[in-house]
């Protein structure tokens, strides 16, 4: 039972990776009146937010993944997210838009994909996080992908994707090789309880990654829905082991039917 425990937390900590920020962010926009008082003596207020992403290989990425794409960014938009818990903070997010020149898992409805990183601002104030890829127009990249599915926290509605595992599941493309763009964030491992560096984070063989996909697909092809059903299935171990109350359960259901809203 501890050992599944462990299993249900790492995964649930998988999937909620993000919360970290918000509910940091939750923080210090109930600390409005020490944030003004920062803002007075200096031009601009800055958190620091260091979150820790699960241990994930890219073999267990890829086999979370709902598609996994190469392509270069053409375009992006900036805007902002009003989420479904009224009191949470606005945040600021992108959209990038990839042409893809291969896909690798799964199906793309089109030649483009939208891929949404959530970051950068949330309430006028400007926080810097080791989990906010930098990611530029024109340079090729390769995504490991997973859509929400459900409402909930800033989910919008529409055809979009978050990159796996807080965002470290994406790779730039340098001379043949694929580099994870977030390789220096430290991992948790939940088996271990510990904190580590990511092992093995880059791909040096372009070739060899795609024929290792291609034999995760045949044993474990794609399935549409999968983040929501993991999602919820996550919560029900932790209700059935005492984790959370059933009550916990049911309210989230409840929100994953509510949408956040974009802001023009």
């Amino acid at each position: 039972m501890q050992r599944s425990k462990k299993f249900t937390f790492g995964l649930t900590l998988g999937i909620l990776c993000l919360i970290a920020i918000f509910s940091f962010m939750l923080y210090m926009n109930g600390e409005n009146d020490v944030v003004a008082q920062e803002e007075t003596m200096e031009e601009e207020t800055i958190a620091y937010v260091d979150t820790l992403i699960p241990a994930m290989t890219k073999e267990e990425m890829a086999v979370a993944s709902d598609l996994i794409v190469k392509g270069k960014i053409t375009a992006k938009n900036e805007f902002q997210i009003k989420p479904v818990d009224e009191e949470g903070p606005i945040v600021e997010a992108t959209d990038y838009t990839v042409e893809t020149s291969e896909v690798l898992r799964g199906e793309a409805k089109g030649k483009t994909v939208t891929i949404r990183v959530i970051g950068n601002n949330a309430d006028g104030i400007e926080y810097s996080s080791d989990i906010i890829p930098a990611l530029s127009p024109g340079q090729e990249y390769l995504f490991l992908l997973y859509q929400p599915g459900m409402g909930s926290g800033y989910n919008t509605e529409g055809d979009y994707y978050y990159i796996m595992n807080c965002n470290t599941g994406v790779y730039e493309n340098s001379g043949g090789a694929y580099l994870q763009v977030l390789e220096n964030a430290d991992a948790y491992d939940a088996e271990s309880q510990t904190i580590e560096e990511q092992k093995d984070p880059n791909i040096s063989d372009y070739d060899a990654y795609v024929q290792q996909v291609k034999t995760i697909n045949e044993t474990s092809p794609a399935v549409p829905g999968h983040f929501k059903s993991t999602y919820f299935g996550g919560l029900q171990a932790n209700v059935e082991s005492g984790w959370i109350p059933q009550e916990e359960y049911d309210a989230a259901v409840k929100e994953s039917e509510i949408y956040a809203t974009i802001i023009d």
